[in-house]
């Protein structure tokens, strides 16, 4: 193979663009750029975006259903109700963060908005991990509150019973079944499984809504979201894939054949499921729940 070098401008169409060299959002930073992310969450900058809509970016918008109700999305950060370390030590201060990961870059971005304090860490590398060092940090750096009790999951076993059913993921996972036997929470995946994935039957409870399903000896998040509080949940959710529930017909009416539009076809139809099977799964990996935010096991 011939390799050809030549000094001077190399116009963008002739550099090299594989898809797992970009970063995050394909938005290329430094530290030193976050950190002026960091001061306009901060201080703002009205000829950039009014002080109004600014606030909306760190303000509560949704429920995560992480850290039992202290943890919301904002738009585009998270936004805590208080900093978590790793060793479990919980101090009652605002957080917003947000990271950034692919195959090739991770990024940490934390800012304690009570303190004036930011931190980001960015790395060539994939999942790198440097949440100890955002630890000792902010717990050297920032004169914190005294620490409280950390925010516990429940596991109340009785309310199982609202996630049994049929779900679907007509993009990519297929069917997704849901039964109750004996106080655990089972699920079948035939579509999954029909393309050689190895799922373990039993999901392991974290909270009341939130499970770890095993596949590929993998242990990954699912959270079962309800349609209304208290009701049976619609969704079954990880940060690279959704399940949603399949409707029970009303009486009289036949029942779906339960086939998914993702295990419907065949021929160059497969490939494409079987890519996004995979493209789910590594994206699961790559956007997995950060480690501070569920319960040591």
């Amino acid at each position: 193979m011939a390799i050809s070098r030549r000094k001077g401008v190399v116009p963008l169409d002739e550099v090299p663009d594989p898809g797992w060299l970009r970063p995050a959002g394909l938005a290329w930073t430094t530290p030193t750029q976050m950190m002026s992310w960091a001061d306009f969450l901060l201080r703002g900058n009205p000829a950039v975006l009014s002080d109004a809509l600014r606030s909306e970016i760190t303000a509560e918008q949704v429920d995560t259903l992480y850290q039992s109700g202290n943890l919301h999305y904002g738009y585009g950060m998270f936004v805590s109700r208080g900093f978590l370390t790793l060793d479990g030590v919980y101090y009652p201060t605002t957080v917003w963060d947000h990271g950034g990961n692919t195959l090739s870059f991770t990024n940490l971005f934390y800012v304690l908005p009570e303190h004036d304090f930011a931190i980001a860490i960015c790395s060539s590398g994939y999942a790198t991990d440097f949440n100890r060092s955002v630890d000792v940090a902010i717990t050297s750096l920032v004169d914190l509150p005294a620490p409280v009790e950390a925010p516990a999951y429940e596991i109340d076993p009785s309310t199982f019973g609202r996630h049994v059913g049929e779900y679907d993921d007509p993009f990519a996972n297929g069917r997704f079944n849901v039964t109750l036997e004996g106080g655990q929470l089972r699920v079948d995946a035939p579509d999954l499984e029909a393309f050689g994935l190895d799922i373990e039957p039993v999901l392991q409870p974290i909270s009341s809504e939130i499970f770890l399903m095993t596949v590929d000896g993998t242990p990954y998040e699912i959270t079962f979201v309800p349609g209304a509080p208290g009701g049976d949940s619609q969704f079954v959710r990880n940060r690279g894939f959704v399940f949603t529930r399949v409707p029970v017909p009303p009486p009289g009416l036949p029942a779906p054949d339960g086939a998914s539009a993702a295990a419907a076809g065949s021929g160059g139809d497969a490939e494409v499921r079987a890519a996004r099977i995979r493209a789910a799964f590594v994206l699961a990996k790559l956007d997995a729940v950060p480690q501070r935010w569920l319960p040591k096991r």
